[in-house]
């Protein structure tokens, strides 16, 4: 069971607070010696919070030259195949370190890029086994990094031989971005990566496994240096007697500054997932700084939920570092070790301070996060917010616990929820002196205690609106006036829908406004007040919905208690329109804009007449790009866009390559991006030259599949999104609401934005389709118009340039628009 992938809250928080003092100890629990404090109401006070210069990553990585694409041709481009393009051994085009560094006449070995390659220039790596230890020679610069890449569509694989110690790849010098590879350890002692002393790297796309030592990667030293999007897994160390040593996925070591961690999937270690100390063990100057651990995947299971080795000990294990935030991570599966009791997922420890822990997803563990510990002292302010904690187990000998501190100077905890906990959500002060605490906005549902305190160790406690449901808190606390202990009312599924609630829920509008001002960026919400707990519930009230079923085709449409138009959903179709924001959609060679307020969304499967209130609700409130916006980033003049580990994802697209002065077609999705596509067995491989084009169906393709998640086929399967223009009319998802029958289609009145539009606009390939677009809606002069990648403008356009963007009329496209799909 996993989670859904949402990485990030929406709406959340902000005004007053209340403060509640520590009184008195009131009882001694003779089984645990545990120290419950009466607290009592001291008034109306503003709860004061950890500023945003006073907690987390201060300056993030500055890395922004691996947004860079890399030169496709020419002078600064070279290749490493040993036995090149044809791929055999013996003939004339195999690799030496002797020859120019040409596709035709490639160099034999990645160490001679890796000496050579100097300012803007690139390696492509072709697919093999290179038994090499790689150390970088020159440096790139902001402008004209080193790219040290797998070559698209190969399996490079660098592989562990011999008996030295040395890294696989050792990045030494500035400016390197090394992308794609396979590094198999082959239980060799050595780093996989290994950034020594270096500002500004990056590796990304890395599978590092199957080694031994203390880390597979390692941040000496180093700063403005990040991993991205890679596997790291099962890298071991035994001691002499055959019991198990530290050995890390990532180990941000001493001196290291502005790291980024991001995107990740970590498993199967004998240490932690990543751990960040500095090498002496104590505070110093030179403890690791403005440290960003993000999106990563700690556990022990696969995508899918297929088993696999579980990490030994942590997910993430925090010493001897400042400045850390750990964002919207998910770490689950971790047990108690004899080094690790617990099963903590997350300790911070050894003089640990400044450390962030929101928007992360913690179930299935031990113990979600252990923060100070008296034998391993001190820890400095920590600040968890907007975290989701449930299914804690007592399992292999965990706690069952949420969250526990001590000691540690402060600890704030605002606008989490934790649900079925067998022990405690959040206990304070157990093993040593917390000076301050604030537990406000939190949900607590079905715990053993909401909240344990050992109330001589905390001496100064803030707690306020706080929502409690079938969770104990300690005998003698007297509750402040503005908590609330009632039922939450999670949506149906809450596992699986992160935990949003229903509407009425008595978590809802009510929660302190204090987070605004200290994380503004978070903390919108929407109607009368923030809601408690871990996100915020927007949207029309689902009581609120009225719903009508219409025909041809069949949906339903979905409005409100006044009449007015919210949803319609159509049946066996994945996409949806919604109300929301009006927008303007235009283009310089656009005779009219056109301008509304329909969105376009996708649901996680076809409609089945069931409408889904919660995702309803969502999507009403996301204002983030849906279907039409993102089809428009790819038209002239884009501006490029990059997904969180540096991937040009949309921008400016071509239609296709030119040859012999003609734009020739083929350039699916993945040949945009540059990377290859797996269809089960078969994998499609992307054309150098097609990189950053898009042929009519690609286009559809990359919107609706890669960007919009839905299913893609190479084969006509029914279910999927297929290849070429005709197939997607015969083929694809969804519904067709006119169906070609050789003539143009000439009623517009059961169209709606998002719908695929065809034509039949060639002449010589006889009354097949041959090119497809999207249905924009009506424009400013009354004509329907679409978006489609043409040969004519070399790419995506919505505008009137060799043939009017219009399905009405007499025009080119219009007198050849032949059918309509609603995917």
């Amino acid at each position: 069971m996993e989670v859904i992938e949402q990485m990030s809250t929406k709406d959340l928080l902000r005004t007053r607070g209340a403060k509640l003092a520590v009184a008195t100890a009131v009882a001694l629990l003779a089984s645990s010696v545990l120290l419950i404090g009466l607290f009592a109401r001291t008034g109306e006070a503003q709860v004061s919070l950890l500023t945003q210069d006073q907690i987390g990553a201060q300056p993030s990585a500055d890395i922004g030259f691996a947004k860079l694409a890399p030169p496709q041709s020419g002078s600064d481009v070279f290749h490493v195949d040993p036995d090149g393009a044809d791929n055999a051994v013996g003939t004339a085009d195999d690799g030496s370190d002797a020859n120019p560094g040409t596709r035709e006449r490639p160099w034999k070995t990645i160490t001679k890029a890796a000496q050579t390659l100097t300012q803007g220039q690139v390696a492509y790596v072709h697919g093999g086994t290179y038994y090499e230890r790689i150390t970088t020679t020159n440096p790139g610069s902001s402008s004209a990094p080193i790219w040290l890449m797998e070559a698209p569509g190969e399996n490079a694989v660098i592989k562990g031989t011999g008996t030295s110690g040395s890294p696989f790849v050792r990045i030494t010098q500035p400016y390197w971005i090394v992308d794609g590879f396979e590094i198999n350890a082959n239980g060799a002692f050595a780093h996989a990566v290994r950034f020594d002393g270096i500002n500004h790297a990056v590796a990304r796309n890395i599978d590092a496994h199957n080694g031994k030592g203390n880390a597979a990667i390692e941040f000496y030293k180093s700063q403005d240096a990040a991993l991205l999007n890679s596997r790291v897994h099962e890298y071991t160390w035994t001691e002499a007697d055959g019991s198990p040593k530290d050995s890390h996925g990532v180990l941000v070591y001493r001196d290291s500054k502005r790291i980024l961690v991001k995107g990740n999937d970590s498993w199967g270690h004998t240490g932690d997932d990543i751990q960040c100390v500095d090498e002496d063990g104590v505070s110093s100057a030179d403890d690791p700084t403005d440290i960003t651990i993000e999106g990563n995947r700690y556990g022990n299971t696969h995508p899918g939920g297929v088993l696999r080795t579980r990490t030994r000990e942590n997910a993430v294990d925090i010493k001897t570092c400042r400045n850390v935030t750990v964002r919207g991570n998910k770490m689950f599966g971790f047990r108690p070790a004899s080094t690790a009791p617990g099963g903590a997922a997350l300790v911070a420890h050894v003089n640990a301070d400044r450390v962030l822990i929101e928007q992360n997803r913690f179930w299935n563990n031990g113990i979600a996060a252990s923060l100070g510990s008296q034998q391993n002292c001190c820890l400095g302010s920590v600040v968890f917010r907007r975290n989701l904690v449930f299914d804690s187990t007592t399992e292999s000998g965990g706690k069952g616990g949420g969250v526990r501190v001590g000691p540690a100077r402060r600890f704030e905890a605002y606008h989490n929820t934790f649900h079925n906990v067998p022990a405690y959500a959040m206990r304070l002060g157990d093993d040593g002196r917390v000076d301050q605490a604030v537990l406000i906005n939190n949900i607590v549902a079905q715990a053993g205690s909401a909240i344990d305190i050992y109330a001589p160790n905390v001496p100064g406690l803030t707690s306020d609106r706080n929502l409690f449901w079938s969770a104990p808190l300690p005998s003698g606390w007297q509750y402040d006036q503005s908590s609330v202990f009632k039922d939450p009312m999670f949506v149906e599924d809450p596992r699986n829908n992160d935990y949003y609630t229903k509407s009425g829920s008595p978590a809802r509008d009510v929660g302190l406004h204090e987070p605004m001002f200290v994380d503004a960026a978070n903390s919108n919400y929407c109607d009368a007040g923030p809601d408690i707990g871990f996100l915020e519930s927007c949207a029309t009230q689902a009581s609120d919905f009225v719903y009508t079923r219409k025909s041809d085709p069949a949906r339903t449409v979905v409005t409100n208690s006044a009449g007015e138009w919210l949803a319609t959903f159509t049946d066996g179709s994945y996409t949806v329109n919604l109300k929301g924001p009006t927008r303007t959609f235009s283009e310089r060679t656009a005779t009219y804009p056109v301008t509304h307020s329909t969105w376009v969304r996708v649901l996680p499967k076809p409609f089945d007449g069931r409408v889904d209130e919660a995702w309803l609700q969502r999507e009403l409130t996301d204002t983030s790009p849906d279907v039409l916006q993102l089809a428009t980033q790819y038209i002239e003049g884009a501006p490029p866009v990059y997904d969180a580990l540096g991937l040009k994802i949309a921008g400016d697209a071509d239609y296709g390559p030119l040859v012999n002065g003609a734009r020739q077609e083929g350039s699916d999705f993945n040949d945009y991006l540059g990377v290859s596509w797996t269809y089960g067995t078969s994998v499609d491989k992307p054309e150098e030259s097609q990189i950053g084009s898009l042929d009519c169906s690609g286009f559809m393709r990359m919107v609706f599949g890669y960007r919009s998640k839905l299913p893609l086929t190479l084969t006509p399967n029914g279910t999927a999104i297929p290849r070429r223009a005709y197939q997607m009319l015969g083929s694809a998802p969804g519904v067709v609401t006119a169906p070609n029958t050789g003539k143009q289609v000439t009623s517009f009145a059961g169209l709606s934005p998002g719908d695929l539009v065809f034509f039949d606009v060639s002449t010589d390939d006889g009354t097949q389709i041959d090119h497809v677009g999207m249905y924009l809606g009506l424009d400013a002069g009354g004509n329907h118009r679409f978006i489609s990648s043409r040969k004519s403008i070399n790419g995506p356009t919505l505008g009137d340039y060799a043939g009017k963007s219009t399905i009405n009329g007499t025009g080119l496209y219009a007198s050849s628009f032949r059918a309509v799909r609603r995917l």
